[in-house]
């Protein structure tokens, strides 16, 4: 069935933002003789923040101490600090451009704020090759609902069934399959520990395949 479209995630699949949080909420719990595992973590990737779980919050909870507002932005600061010293994950960017020359549209579909996503869309000089960006702004439901793929796929105006998404995460590749999409799971480290759904395709990187070779798993 032809490709019409790519709908990718944004958070851990065009930057490996989720691993730069971990580490930087790491090092605050590590400042004060407690620790935050991965496993912990992972009931915050891929997640709208209602569903997420909250690093702060938890730490309030098992300490009895409440973060003031400087230390949530003192937090917040480092995470931004961290995110823009990342590249652009292997093979993402070629990936985009060459389904952009071959006239696929492209689309974002992420739980993240459209603010969030546009920063660092501008950074890397990413913005003008996406058709179409949904975040978690656009619908009610987030991930693991298909909300926001089904919304993408909308806005792009291509039937679910020529659609392919890329994901890492078991919310986000529920919520594609659950659109009628196939998926491209692309586990970054923090998800390739985590329990995922079946998807159409798993590779360790996007680089490990071009765009035509890709194109023709499909």
């Amino acid at each position: 069935m032809a490709v019409e479209a790519i709908i990718f995630d944004f958070d851990g699949v065009i930057i490996d933002t989720e691993t730069a949080e971990l580490e930087v909420w790491q090092a605050f719990y590590r400042a004060h003789g407690l620790d935050i595992s991965p496993e912990l973590w992972a009931k915050r990737i891929g997640y709208n923040e209602e569903d997420a779980f909250h690093p702060a919050r938890y730490f309030e909870q098992i300490t009895g101490t409440v973060l003031n507002e400087a230390q949530r932005e003192d937090q917040f600061r480092r995470y931004v600090e961290h995110c823009a010293r990342l590249p652009v994950l292997p093979g993402v960017r070629e990936l985009i451009e060459a389904a952009s020359q071959r006239g696929i549209k492209l689309a974002i579909a992420s739980s993240a704020y459209r603010e969030w996503v546009d920063r660092w869309l501008r950074q890397h000089h990413l913005s003008h090759l996406f058709d179409c960006i949904r975040t978690r702004g656009d619908v009610k439901r987030g991930k693991p609902a298909p909300d926001l793929y089904l919304s993408a796929a909308d806005c792009l105006g291509v039937p679910v069934k020529h659609c392919i998404a890329i994901e890492d995460s078991p919310a986000g590749i529920s919520a594609a399959l659950a659109a009628g999409m196939r998926c491209i799971a692309v586990p970054n480290p923090l998800s390739a520990r985590m329990a995922l759904p079946e998807a159409t395709l798993r590779l360790n990187s996007l680089a490990e395949m071009d765009c035509e070779t890709l194109l023709a798993q499909f």
